[in-house]
Order: structure tokens, then C-alpha cells, then sequence
């Protein structure tokens, strides 16, 4: 069972506020999984970061992080399969669980729940999907929040009420409605989403979304680039500081903070990202003082890193 619901109340915010870098308040240390080729950090909750990485076979594999023990633990679905771009990936964590999606054996895109305590996969597969794709990347309340995919190749965000078994479908109207365009959620806590659409001319635009009050807000940082593949990503957020990248005209990619109550965006680059195009700092999730998340070095290799305040 699932509904259809477009929300029409939009506002637009970062338009006209130039950042400000601060590169020198925050230590980067990076973060690999032993014996990786790449490794990419998703999302912190306090001490617990998740990530993925990618064997010689170009298989994807989850893993949690204990930043207080410094240990890893492998976090694979059992259901996934084990071939070329196939796997496990891991997308946002809380107390209880991790959400995320795999691909099968026969290159299906499937989202899951992941139980920490009683360390157990659970599928969820929006019907609107049709076979294409579901990811989760959330909960609100007993809600579960996430993406999928039509048969146009087209992104909705859902929310899915497990006492009903109804998926509701959020789209933002100015999204593009062609292939790879749509509505992509990335983050949610309490009644608020953060994510990007992909408008009309494939551009990305970072936004908030009050489940409570049915509200968007557009984010857009004013250096974002403004062709096919650049533009703002929202990627999380603490309190009212909101982190997310953006890729510049030389497609290049830049993370920020950017808070809510002044809409200042602050510059957070990792010294050790490249600067050709392609490479670049991803800042993928925050906790308290602590943001994590990936970049690119000058030889295309795939790092994780961890950001503290000095």
C-alpha cells in the first residue's frame, strides 16, 4: 500500500551568503579499513561511525567503527550478493539500528534495517519500486524514511509507517522528472529530512524537509557549480548545523557546515584531498563536534576521515 503527496510550501535559504573558511579549527584524521582499496565514512552517532569499502573484486562490504575502542566490525546482509558492484552499503546509524541497502545476486537494490542488539537483517522493498530499487536511511519515530526508484529511473523519498504497512511518497515539486532526477533523501532525526533534488538541468540543490509542518527549504551554497552533476548536497545535521558538500564549475568537490539560525556556510576541505576534477572532500555526517566523511586524493584513491574541532 503506499500514496502519493507532493508538498508545495518551499523556501529558499544560502543563496546569497558567501562562506567563510575555517579550515584550521579542525584536525583531519583519515580512516581506512585494513586492507581496503577504497573506504568511504557515511555517518556518525556518537562513538559508532559506519562506512563501506571495496574488495579486489569490486565487491561492496559495511563495516562499523568503535571510535572510543578503535576497532572495526564487518557489517555484511547475508542476502547481498558477492559479484562486481554488488554488496553490502550502509547509509545512516542511531541507537538501535543501522539502514542502508544491498545488491542481490541478480543486481536488485533492496533497502534494510539493521538490528544492533539482535544483530538481524530486515528487507524493505517500497511495491511502488517495482524491482528498481528501495534504500532506507532512517527513522522517525516508528517511521522508516528512504528512497526508491521507479521504472524511469526516477528518485522519490518515501516514509514508511510499519503499524499500516503505508508508504507515503515525498517528492519536492521543482524536481526533475527524467532519468537520474527526482527527490533524494539523505539524513533524518525527529521530524526533519535533509537531502538534494536533481532539477530539470541535472543540477543538485541541498534542502530541509518538516515532516511536521510539510515544508521544504532549498540550501544552496552560492559557489556550487550550475551544470549537469553539480550543486549542493545536504548530507546531515546537529542541532542547527547542517553538513553536506557542494562540486564546484571545475568539478571539484568542497564540504561546508552551514547553520541554520545565521545561514553562514563554513569551508571544511581536508588538506590531503586533491584538487583536480573529480576529487575533492564529501562531508557525509556529524555528531555533537565531530564530522566524518570521505575524500579524494590526488590519486583517486577513496579515503575516510574524521574531523574534530582543535
Amino acid at each position: 500500500m503506499y500514496k502519493f503527496v507532493v508538498f508545495l510550501f518551499i523556501g529558499w535559504l544560502g543563496l546569497l551568503v558567501a562562506p567563510r573558511p575555517s579550515n584550521a579549527d579542525y584536525i583531519f584524521t583519515p580512516l581506512n579499513y585494513p586492507g581496503a582499496t577504497d573506504t568511504q565514512l557515511v555517518d556518525i552517532f556518537l562513538d559508532t561511525m559506519i562506512g563501506q569499502y571495496q574488495d579486489d573484486k569490486g565487491v561492496t562490504h559495511g563495516f562499523i567503527y568503535d571510535n572510543k575502542s578503535k576497532t572495526f566490525t564487518p557489517l555484511n546482509d547475508p542476502a547481498a550478493g558477492d559479484d562486481s558492484h554488488q554488496g553490502t552499503f550502509p547509509l545512516a546509524v542511531s541507537t538501535d539500528y543501522i539502514f542502508g541497502n544491498f545488491v542481490d545476486g541478480k543486481d536488485k537494490t533492496h533497502g534494510f534495517i539493521y538490528d544492533r542488539t539482535k544483530r538481524s537483517f530486515n528487507v524493505i522493498d517500497n511495491p511502488a519500486a517495482a524491482g528498481h530499487g528501495t534504500w532506507a536511511v532512517g527513522q522517525s519515530g516508528n517511521r522508516i524514511v528512504g528512497i526508491y526508484f521507479d521504472s524511469n529511473g526516477i528518485e522519490h523519498g518515501y516514509v514508511y509507517n510499519p503499524d499500516t504497512k503505508a508508504f507515503t511518497i515525498v517528492d519536492i515539486p521543482v524536481a526533475g522528472k527524467g532519468n537520474g532526477q527526482g527527490t533524494n533523501f539523505n539524513d533524518v532525526s525527529g521530524n526533519l529530512i535533509v537531502g538534494n533534488y536533481i532539477d530539470t538541468d541535472d543540477v543538485n540543490h541541498g534542502f530541509i524537509f518538516d515532516l511536521l509542518n510539510s515544508r521544504f527549504v532549498i540550501v544552496d551554497n552560492p559557489t556550487a557549480g550550475k551544470t549537469k552533476g553539480q550543486g549542493t548536497f545536504i548530507t546531515d545535521f546537529s542541532g542547527d548545523e547542517l553538513v553536506g558538500y557542494y562540486t564546484d564549475k571545475h568539478d571539484l568537490d568542497h564540504s561546508f557546515i552551514y547553520n541554520q539560525r545565521t545561514h553562514d556556510f563554513t569551508n571544511l576541505n581536508d588538506p590531503k584531498a586533491g584538487k583536480a576534477p573529480n576529487e575533492g572532500t564529501d562531508a557525509d555526517g556529524i555528531s555533537g563536534l565531530t564530522i566524518i566523511g570521505t575524500y579524494i586524493d590526488a590519486n583517486d584513491a577513496t579515503h575516510g576521515f574524521i574531523a574534530t574541532p582543535q
